[in-house]
C-alpha cells in the first residue's frame, strides 16, 4: 500500500491572474454558487444543518467528488466530531490525516495507490484519491473538510484543491460565527438570571 500526499499552500481567495480565464470563470461561478447556500439558512437551523448543506453543494460543485465530511474540534473531548457526511454514515475519514492538515494549516491531495504488485490486471487495481482541507479561523484550529470518490481513478486537479480550501474559509467562518452567536446566548442568558 502506497500513501502519497501533495502537500499545497494555502490559497488566496481565487486563483492567481496568471491561470486560465476559463478556469477562472468557472472557479468564481462555483463559489457564487457556493455563496447562495446561506440564503436557506434559518435562525432555527443548527450547526450540522448548515454544514450538511454546504457540503451538499461542494460535492455538486468539484467533479467527481462522491463522499465528503467536516470535522470540526470538540476541545472538551480532545477529539475530531464528524458534523456533516454524505453520504451519511458511509464516509472513511482518516483522524490522523485531518489532524495533520489542521496541524500544518494547509490541505493536500492524497492517492492511495493499494496496487498489490506488476502482475496484476490493471482493471483489477483499484487507485483511491480524496484532498483534506483544513477549518482555520485566526489560526485556531476548528477542524478540516474532506471530499473523495472511492472509485475514482485519477488524481484531483490543483484547481480542485484550491476550491475545496475557498470552501474550508468560508466553512470555518460559518463555525465561528455560530461559536459566538452561542457564546453571546450563553452570557445573555447568565445575565439575565444574574439580574
Amino acid at each position: 500500500k502506497k500513501e502519497t500526499a501533495k502537500p499545497t499552500p494555502t490559497p488566496t481567495p481565487a486563483p492567481a491572474s496568471t491561470a486560465d480565464p476559463k478556469a477562472e470563470s468557472k472557479f468564481r461561478h462555483s463559489l457564487a454558487e457556493l455563496f447562495e447556500v446561506p440564503l436557506s439558512f434559518t435562525p432555527e437551523l443548527k450547526l450540522e444543518q448548515m454544514l450538511t448543506r454546504v457540503l451538499e453543494r461542494v460535492l455538486k460543485l468539484i467533479p467527481g467528488a462522491d463522499h465528503g465530511a467536516i470535522l470540526i474540534n470538540d476541545e472538551a473531548e480532545k477529539k475530531l466530531v464528524v458534523k456533516a457526511s454524505k453520504p451519511e454514515g458511509k464516509v472513511v475519514v482518516s483522524d490522523s490525516l485531518a489532524r495533520r492538515v489542521m496541524e500544518e494549516g494547509h490541505g493536500f491531495i492524497l492517492e492511495r495507490n493499494l496496487e498489490g504488485g506488476g502482475s496484476l490486471n490493471p482493471k483489477l487495481v483499484k487507485i483511491e484519491t480524496g484532498i483534506y482541507a483544513p477549518l482555520l479561523s485566526k489560526e485556531k484550529l476548528l477542524g478540516a473538510i474532506f471530499v473523495d470518490d472511492p472509485e475514482r481513478s485519477t488524481p484531483y486537479g490543483e484547481e480542485d484543491m484550491q476550491f475545496l480550501l475557498a470552501v474550508s474559509h468560508y466553512v470555518a467562518t460559518i463555525v465561528r460565527n455560530h461559536e459566538l452567536q452561542s457564546g453571546l446566548v450563553h452570557n445573555s442568558t447568565m445575565l439575565d438570571r444574574v439580574v
